[in-house]
Protein backbone atom coordinates (compact mmCIF):
# COMPACT_ATOMS: atom_id res chain seq x y z
CA UNK A 1 0.00 0.00 0.00
CA UNK A 2 1.22 3.22 -0.92
CA UNK A 3 1.62 5.81 1.60
CA UNK A 4 -1.16 9.04 1.03
CA UNK A 5 1.63 11.08 2.65
CA UNK A 6 4.36 10.52 0.27
CA UNK A 7 5.61 13.50 -1.59
CA UNK A 8 5.37 13.35 -5.15
CA UNK A 9 8.23 13.81 -7.69
CA UNK A 10 6.89 17.74 -8.27
CA UNK A 11 6.84 18.19 -4.33
CA UNK A 12 10.20 17.18 -3.66
CA UNK A 13 11.37 19.17 -6.73
CA UNK A 14 9.94 22.17 -4.96
CA UNK A 15 11.16 21.22 -1.77
CA UNK A 16 14.55 20.76 -2.77
CA UNK A 17 15.10 23.67 -4.45
CA UNK A 18 13.65 25.61 -1.80
CA UNK A 19 16.45 23.96 0.37
CA UNK A 20 19.07 25.13 -2.38
CA UNK A 21 18.05 28.35 -2.05
CA UNK A 22 17.81 28.77 1.72
CA UNK A 23 21.32 27.62 2.44
CA UNK A 24 23.53 31.27 1.90
CA UNK A 25 26.47 29.02 0.94
CA UNK A 26 24.80 27.72 -2.29
CA UNK A 27 24.39 30.05 -5.63
CA UNK A 28 21.31 28.16 -6.12
CA UNK A 29 20.31 30.14 -9.55
CA UNK A 30 23.59 27.83 -10.63
CA UNK A 31 22.52 24.50 -9.78
CA UNK A 32 19.70 22.66 -11.54
CA UNK A 33 17.42 19.71 -9.80
CA UNK A 34 15.43 16.94 -11.56
CA UNK A 35 13.29 14.03 -9.83
CA UNK A 36 12.52 11.13 -11.18
CA UNK A 37 10.82 8.56 -8.75
CA UNK A 38 12.11 10.48 -5.33
CA UNK A 39 15.98 10.13 -6.67
CA UNK A 40 17.15 13.76 -7.02
CA UNK A 41 19.84 14.31 -9.51
CA UNK A 42 21.53 17.97 -8.92
CA UNK A 43 22.99 19.33 -12.64
CA UNK A 44 24.52 22.50 -13.30
CA UNK A 45 27.93 24.37 -11.90
CA UNK A 46 29.78 25.16 -9.19
CA UNK A 47 32.92 27.34 -8.33
CA UNK A 48 34.35 24.84 -5.63
CA UNK A 49 34.44 21.82 -4.96
CA UNK A 50 32.96 22.99 -1.41
CA UNK A 51 30.07 24.54 -3.01
CA UNK A 52 29.32 20.99 -4.65
CA UNK A 53 29.51 19.07 -1.52
CA UNK A 54 27.45 21.42 0.23
CA UNK A 55 24.46 21.43 -2.34
CA UNK A 56 24.30 17.96 -2.12
CA UNK A 57 24.29 18.15 2.04
CA UNK A 58 21.43 20.59 1.06
CA UNK A 59 19.44 18.10 -1.34
CA UNK A 60 19.83 14.86 1.21
CA UNK A 61 18.35 17.26 4.41
CA UNK A 62 14.86 17.37 2.73
CA UNK A 63 12.62 14.63 3.35
CA UNK A 64 11.52 12.08 1.10
CA UNK A 65 14.67 11.87 -1.04
CA UNK A 66 15.24 8.19 -1.51
CA UNK A 67 18.86 9.25 -3.27
CA UNK A 68 21.45 12.01 -4.36
CA UNK A 69 22.90 11.56 -8.05
CA UNK A 70 25.19 15.04 -8.34
CA UNK A 71 26.13 15.88 -11.81
CA UNK A 72 27.35 19.19 -10.83
CA UNK A 73 30.71 20.26 -12.45
CA UNK A 74 32.94 22.46 -10.47
CA UNK A 75 34.29 25.50 -12.96
CA UNK A 76 36.63 27.32 -10.86
CA UNK A 77 36.57 30.88 -11.05
CA UNK A 78 38.69 32.83 -12.95
CA UNK A 79 42.10 33.66 -10.94
CA UNK A 80 40.88 30.49 -8.27
CA UNK A 81 42.99 28.14 -10.69
CA UNK A 82 46.35 26.13 -8.35
CA UNK A 83 49.20 24.36 -9.76
CA UNK A 84 48.78 20.59 -8.07
CA UNK A 85 52.33 20.59 -6.87
CA UNK A 86 50.60 23.65 -4.67
CA UNK A 87 47.39 21.99 -4.20
CA UNK A 88 48.76 18.69 -3.16
CA UNK A 89 51.35 20.94 -0.66
CA UNK A 90 48.48 22.33 0.31
CA UNK A 91 46.42 19.41 1.17
CA UNK A 92 49.20 17.68 3.45
CA UNK A 93 49.53 20.65 5.20
CA UNK A 94 45.46 20.57 5.95
CA UNK A 95 45.45 16.61 6.56
CA UNK A 96 48.79 17.46 9.07
CA UNK A 97 47.04 19.94 11.01
CA UNK A 98 43.37 18.26 11.23
CA UNK A 99 42.91 16.85 14.60
CA UNK A 100 42.61 13.48 14.61
CA UNK A 101 44.26 12.42 11.79
CA UNK A 102 46.90 10.09 11.88
CA UNK A 103 50.13 11.66 10.58
CA UNK A 104 51.77 10.63 7.89
CA UNK A 105 49.33 7.82 6.94
CA UNK A 106 47.59 9.67 3.85
CA UNK A 107 49.01 10.25 0.90
CA UNK A 108 47.70 12.60 -1.57
CA UNK A 109 47.88 12.82 -5.59
CA UNK A 110 46.21 16.01 -7.35
CA UNK A 111 45.85 15.68 -11.48
CA UNK A 112 44.08 18.62 -12.60
CA UNK A 113 42.81 19.76 -9.57
CA UNK A 114 41.02 16.38 -9.29
CA UNK A 115 42.82 14.99 -5.64
CA UNK A 116 42.89 11.30 -4.40
CA UNK A 117 43.21 10.15 -0.93
CA UNK A 118 44.80 7.28 -0.46
CA UNK A 119 46.46 4.93 3.02
CA UNK A 120 44.80 3.38 6.04
CA UNK A 121 43.18 4.90 8.88
CA UNK A 122 41.46 3.28 12.22
CA UNK A 123 37.91 5.00 12.43
CA UNK A 124 35.36 5.93 9.78
CA UNK A 125 35.08 9.40 11.09
CA UNK A 126 38.62 9.80 9.84
CA UNK A 127 37.73 8.90 6.55
CA UNK A 128 35.08 12.46 6.48
CA UNK A 129 37.55 14.28 8.29
CA UNK A 130 40.40 13.88 5.55
CA UNK A 131 37.75 14.92 3.03
CA UNK A 132 36.29 17.45 4.69
CA UNK A 133 39.74 19.00 5.38
CA UNK A 134 41.17 19.08 1.43
CA UNK A 135 37.74 19.51 0.13
CA UNK A 136 37.60 23.57 0.87
CA UNK A 137 41.11 24.24 -0.59
CA UNK A 138 41.30 26.47 -3.46
CA UNK A 139 42.23 24.77 -6.76
CA UNK A 140 40.43 21.37 -5.80
CA UNK A 141 37.61 20.81 -8.48
CA UNK A 142 36.88 16.87 -7.20
CA UNK A 143 37.90 14.64 -4.43
CA UNK A 144 38.29 10.73 -4.19
CA UNK A 145 38.66 9.27 -1.30
CA UNK A 146 40.38 6.18 -1.46
CA UNK A 147 41.21 5.62 2.09
CA UNK A 148 40.57 1.81 3.69
CA UNK A 149 39.48 1.26 7.40
CA UNK A 150 42.12 -1.13 9.36
CA UNK A 151 40.14 -3.75 10.18
CA UNK A 152 39.83 -4.34 14.24
CA UNK A 153 38.01 -7.22 16.70
CA UNK A 154 34.57 -5.79 17.49
CA UNK A 155 33.79 -6.06 21.48
CA UNK A 156 31.11 -8.13 23.06
CA UNK A 157 29.06 -4.65 23.10
CA UNK A 158 29.39 -2.91 19.37
CA UNK A 159 25.92 -4.16 18.53
CA UNK A 160 23.62 -2.71 21.69
CA UNK A 161 26.29 0.11 21.65
CA UNK A 162 25.23 0.60 18.19
CA UNK A 163 21.78 0.43 19.00
CA UNK A 164 21.94 2.52 21.91
CA UNK A 165 23.66 5.21 19.27
CA UNK A 166 20.89 5.11 16.74
CA UNK A 167 18.16 5.39 19.56
CA UNK A 168 19.78 9.03 20.51
CA UNK A 169 19.90 10.10 16.49
CA UNK A 170 16.39 9.26 15.95
CA UNK A 171 14.28 11.86 15.36
CA UNK A 172 11.01 12.11 17.70
CA UNK A 173 8.68 8.87 16.73
CA UNK A 174 10.48 7.65 14.73
CA UNK A 175 10.90 4.00 13.76
CA UNK A 176 13.72 2.38 15.19
CA UNK A 177 16.56 0.92 12.57
CA UNK A 178 17.67 -2.30 13.78
CA UNK A 179 21.01 -3.34 13.99
CA UNK A 180 22.75 -6.98 13.82
CA UNK A 181 26.23 -7.63 13.82
CA UNK A 182 28.53 -10.44 13.12
CA UNK A 183 32.42 -10.66 13.35
CA UNK A 184 33.36 -6.80 12.14
CA UNK A 185 30.12 -6.14 9.62
CA UNK A 186 27.00 -4.38 11.39
CA UNK A 187 23.58 -4.43 9.07
CA UNK A 188 21.22 -1.97 9.61
CA UNK A 189 17.28 -2.56 8.39
CA UNK A 190 14.55 -0.57 8.96
CA UNK A 191 12.60 2.55 7.31
CA UNK A 192 13.68 6.34 7.44
CA UNK A 193 12.05 9.58 6.69
CA UNK A 194 14.79 10.76 4.32
CA UNK A 195 18.61 10.31 2.85
CA UNK A 196 19.82 12.34 5.21
CA UNK A 197 18.05 10.03 8.26
CA UNK A 198 19.46 6.95 6.46
CA UNK A 199 22.51 8.63 6.28
CA UNK A 200 22.98 9.40 10.20
CA UNK A 201 22.33 5.87 10.91
CA UNK A 202 25.07 4.62 8.91
CA UNK A 203 27.30 7.27 10.65
CA UNK A 204 26.37 6.06 13.73
CA UNK A 205 27.04 2.31 12.93
CA UNK A 206 30.44 3.24 11.40
CA UNK A 207 31.51 4.97 14.77
CA UNK A 208 31.73 1.63 16.34
CA UNK A 209 34.63 0.38 17.63
CA UNK A 210 35.96 -2.61 14.84
CA UNK A 211 32.53 -2.32 12.38
CA UNK A 212 34.83 -2.34 9.11
CA UNK A 213 31.80 -2.81 7.02
CA UNK A 214 28.36 -1.68 7.05
CA UNK A 215 25.57 -3.05 5.34
CA UNK A 216 22.65 -0.58 4.58
CA UNK A 217 19.32 -2.51 4.35
CA UNK A 218 17.73 0.58 5.29
CA UNK A 219 14.43 2.23 3.04
CA UNK A 220 13.07 5.44 2.51
CA UNK A 221 9.63 5.50 3.75
CA UNK A 222 7.42 5.38 0.51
Amino acid sequence: MKNANKKTDAQLLADVQAELSWDPSIKADDVSVRVKDGVVTLGGHTTTFADKWHAGCAAQRVSGVASLVSEIKVELAKGEGRDDTEVARNAEIALYWMAGLPKGSIKVKVDNGMMSLNGDVVWAYQIDAANAAVSRLQGVTDVSNNLVLTPRSCNDTVQSDIAAALKRCASAGATPVDVAVKGSQATLTGQVASAGERELARRAAWSAAGVNKVVDHITIAA
